[in-house]
């Protein structure tokens, strides 16, 4: 059978300091956030986990700065004024909803770019039908970031899904991968109410834009000896769609909503109730994203007209969420509420970028794939 070829899209997570971990590995874990009543900021939020300088894999930006360069490639560097003014309009968005502006995105140049554990490295992906977005967890020994400009993917939006990937750079997960929202599928970590097969939230991962050709392939063959060495067997689609793990080693996009066992901080809420979910952060891929549309022939407009992967309990679909909310906000700011951070001039307050963030070759080299 020949080696599936599927491109992960985007979105989740931040860089981190040390050697590279796959996407969704520890990172760090901040003091659990105590839950007080539904509405309140004290709720959890999903985001890496911190690990001590010099034990581990996962840690914060240094000073709040995610430095990036641009990869030498020919398609990139002919895209480098459009993603250097999306990625600035991404990061406005941001502090305009009250992220502190200490947190900056600065270009750096020449032998910086070849320590590829203190830069982000961006990459244009085009617009064909293989182009995708995706972002690493957190600052790792190879931190990439591959972003394009197509409008018929993530939040629709080019700014918002450029806003998306940041977050993830920073150090948030997707909002619906919490385990503690799912049953009926691997690494959820209860009997979540939310999201899964017979759950309101549902789970159709027959409609991912992938599951066609990913089932056509025959899904995913593993070797099953020792050292890989002896017999093959096949990983069908009923296990692909339900095991994160398994997802990303076919690179099928279902790694992208599948809860992630042993990552992040699924804390403080038990998703028994609506409540539980940040339905307003831009880290929840709204009802549509990654999947196949509904009419391939019409045009994308402010209209998600792509079939259902998840919604919301009421039945209502989950919105396309332009901007970040409050507690998306208050997760970085609580995340980095112990690094320092040098405030923005007003001569390069928006003009000074570096870093980049992806989930390098859809998920399996240490970052995410957004849809």
């Amino acid at each position: 059978m020949a080696p599936l070829t599927l491109i992960l899209s985007l979105l989740f997570a931040f860089l981190l300091h040390g050697q590279q971990v796959l996407a969704g590995s520890a990172i760090w874990q901040p003091a659990l956030v105590p839950r007080s009543r539904p509405h309140s900021l004290n709720r959890r939020y999903f985001y890496a986990r911190k690990a001590a300088p010099g034990f581990g894999v996962a840690q914060p930006w240094p000073n709040r700065v995610i430095k990036y360069c641009f990869n030498p490639n020919p398609a990139t560097q002919a895209a480098k004024a459009m993603l250097k003014k999306n990625l600035k309009d991404a990061r406005k968005i941001w502090v305009a909803k009250g992220l502190n502006s200490n947190f900056r995105i600065e270009e750096a140049h020449g032998d910086a770019c070849l320590d590829l554990e203190d830069v982000l490295m961006i990459s244009y992906t085009g617009n064909g039908a293989n182009s995708g977005m995706g972002s690493s967890v957190g600052q790792l020994s190879t931190n990439n970031m591959h972003l394009t400009d197509r409008v018929d993917m993530g939040m629709l939006d080019v700014v918002a899904n450029f806003a998306h990937e940041l977050g993830h750079a920073w150090g948030l997960y997707h909002e619906h991968q919490n385990p503690n929202f799912w049953q009926g599928v691997v690494d959820a970590t209860g009997n979540g109410e939310l999201f899964g097969p017979g759950n309101p939230g549902q789970w159709n991962c027959e409609n991912l834009i992938d599951y066609a050709s990913v089932a056509l392939g025959g899904g995913l063959v593993v070797q099953t000896g020792q050292n890989n060495q002896g017999n093959t067997r096949t990983v069908d689609m009923q296990r692909l769609c339900s095991s994160y793990d398994l997802a990303r080693g076919a690179r099928f996009t279902a790694l992208d909503y599948l809860p992630m066992g042993g990552r992040g901080t699924p804390h403080s809420t038990n998703g028994k109730g609506v409540d539980d979910v940040d339905w307003s952060s831009i880290m929840i891929y709204a009802s549509g994203a990654g999947a196949v549309p509904l009419d391939p022939g019409e045009e994308p407009g402010e209209t998600d007209r792509r079939a259902r992967i998840l919604q919301q309990p009421n039945g209502e679909r989950i919105a396309k969420n332009l901007f970040p909310s409050a507690l998306d906000i208050l997760a970085l700011n609580t995340l980095y509420a112990d690094v320092g951070g040098t405030k923005l001039s007003l001569l390069n307050s928006m003009t000074s970028f570096k870093k980049v963030y992806k989930t390098s070759d859809s998920g399996p080299s240490g970052g995410s794939g957004c849809l």
